[in-house]
């Protein structure tokens, strides 16, 4: 931190200002990721935001996001054992993310759920899992975004662990969240088609 999210931020910008080569409307471009992909796909919406030059997103799609660095909530207790992904195995990522600078959990890059203000930013939705130490993070997160006026679908599915989405060939719940993840991207408009 802060080179994976400075990396997304210009991959991003990139993809807004070549839209158009790429066959894409700028104005309709989603960031998301799982998990740690979640955490900086919030982050590039925040600074996206926050900055002069964007660029405008259209959609957030947030699955099972990191959102916190304090590993603290309930489901951290409930279900740091023995369901793949691990308490002590996100403290892990999280000290290799921060490295030892103090205090840098603290910050609303690393953890969007610290943010001050989650007031326009742009629709969101948030995927979680019954099973997951992230669970009660995500669905924070997304509370959060609805308190401030956001437009956001928070879905959890239920038995599910971390890393379900990808799944797909041991639970049928794997292809319902992909197909939520793609009517939510189809429900911006299909794309303008030049003559």
């Amino acid at each position: 931190f802060p080179g994976p999210l400075e990396d997304c931020l210009a991959a991003t910008r990139w993809c807004a200002d070549h839209a158009g080569d790429l066959g894409g409307d700028p104005g309709r471009l989603v960031v998301g990721g799982d998990s740690a992909g979640g955490n900086l796909a919030a982050a590039v919406a925040l600074v996206a935001r926050d900055a002069p030059d964007g660029p405008a997103i259209a959609l957030q799609l947030l699955v099972y996001p990191v959102t916190d660095a304090r590993c603290d909530s309930p489901s951290y207790r409930e279900n740091g054992t023995g369901y793949l992904l691990t308490a002590g195995g996100m403290r892990w990522f999280w000290a290799h993310y921060l490295g030892d600078r103090p205090g840098a959990g603290d910050d609303p890059l690393a953890s969007p759920l610290r943010a001050p203000d989650l007031g326009g930013l742009p629709r969101a939705l948030v995927i979680t899992a019954e099973f997951d130490p992230l669970r009660d993070e995500g669905e924070a997160y997304a509370s959060r975004l609805a308190e401030a006026g956001v437009e956001v679908t928070c879905s959890r599915y239920d038995g599910m662990l971390h890393g379900f989405l990808g799944m797909g060939l041991l639970f049928e719940e794997a292809a319902q969240a992909v197909h939520e993840v793609g009517a939510a991207v189809r429900a911006l408009g299909a794309p303008a088609v030049a003559g």
